[in-house]
């Protein structure tokens, strides 16, 4: 999802606004489209690296970042990780190494950097704050499988039929041929079972599952990972999924659905949409947050044949053809009719 910030106005049109970005210049020309054998020869090549990712970092990102890590360290290599946000999900924390994750604001300076390593992220406004790091003349390299990815790094492995990011690494490590110990495989188990949903979204690729399957064989547990994953909810969003739920409405002839929680800020949301998106007829489920006064996030899911990531993009975001998201300025009843105009031009 991008950064940029639609504003709904009084008639319910669309403004364009943009957060700042910082512009990053490169040492070589661009490669706009590479493969596991210009990354693995990349990573070979630099020595100080910064890892980072999107903001409000999704188990692909987390577990992304920490495979890289790990690639980094058998190779010797001095790198630091750092993401934008103060507090990675906690869900994480039993995968080995989520202590060696920092916040922006714990990274006053990351040291020398010579390449910054995107992973699981489209836009270089996506990675926040951390974008403010890099030094000038700082080299990027971008591995990623959004659609709405705009190659924006020196070398860019992009593969939008992937089914996460996990799963391009995967092609890394074995191009590196590093080995598959237990922490790598947890890793990889990891990104590739939450970006395909416990492997029941359309993305579940006969690849992915094959690699699953050999992750498993080294030393991946997939009821252990399932477990913090997608079993795991707190006293408090357990309790809100409940108002959550209360809250569903349907638009559009029952096509689409939609959650929207008034004055609710809570980031423990993960998953809410799907239960809109459950109910049968329903094509299109959007999810509404109020990140401050007057801005929401809007998350759309989708089944079949729409794609949600050109509606996000209408408003400056991006994502998945069946997940993606967007911010949007307005009162909450601009941005939901701004919305739902949107979505009806697709059923």
């Amino acid at each position: 999802m991008s950064d940029k910030i639609f504003t709904a106005d009084n008639h319910g049109r669309a403004t364009k606004e943009s957060s700042p970005c910082v512009s990053v210049k490169f040492r070589g020309e661009r490669v706009q489209d590479s493969d596991p054998t210009g990354i693995a020869s990349a990573l070979k090549m630099y020595d100080n690296f910064l890892i980072s990712t999107h903001v409000n970092a999704d188990g692909d990102a987390i577990s992304a970042v920490l495979v890289c890590a790990a690639i980094l360290k058998k190779l010797k290599k001095t790198h630091r990780i750092v993401v934008h946000d103060p507090v990675p999900d906690e869900r994480y924390r039993f995968l080995p190494g989520f202590g060696e994750i920092h916040s922006f604001e714990q990274t006053p300076d990351p040291g020398p950097v010579g390449l910054l390593l995107a992973l699981d992220v489209p836009t270089m406004e996506r990675i926040g704050d951390v974008a403010r790091l890099l030094p000038e003349g700082a080299s990027v390299l971008v591995v990623d499988h959004h659609e709405s990815n705009e190659a924006f790094g020196e070398v860019n492995f992009v593969r939008p039929e992937a089914s996460s990011t996990c799963e391009l690494l995967y092609e890394v490590v074995s191009e590196l041929r590093l080995p598959f110990d237990e922490r790598m495989a947890t890793y990889l188990y990891t990104g590739i079972a939450f970006d395909t949903g416990g492997f029941r979204f359309s993305n579940t690729s006969g690849k992915a599952l094959r690699i699953a399957a050999e992750m498993v064989d080294h030393g991946a547990q997939p009821d252990r990972i399932a477990d913090a994953v997608f079993h795991r909810r707190s006293y408090e969003a357990t309790k809100l999924l409940g108002q959550a739920l209360s809250a569903i409405e349907l638009h559009l002839n029952g096509k689409v659905s939609s959650i929207y929680l008034p004055g609710d800020r809570s980031k423990d949301t993960d998953g809410f949409i799907n239960y809109a998106l459950f109910i049968d007829g329903v094509e299109v489920a959007f999810f509404m947050r109020e990140e401050e006064p007057g801005r929401f996030r809007v998350s759309f899911r989708s089944k079949n044949r729409i794609n949600v990531s050109r509606i996000a993009g209408r408003f400056g975001g991006g994502g998945h053809g069946k997940a993606a998201g967007c911010r949007i300025k307005g009162q909450a009843e601009e941005v939901k009719a701004l919305v739902l105009e949107e979505i009806a031009r697709y059923l």
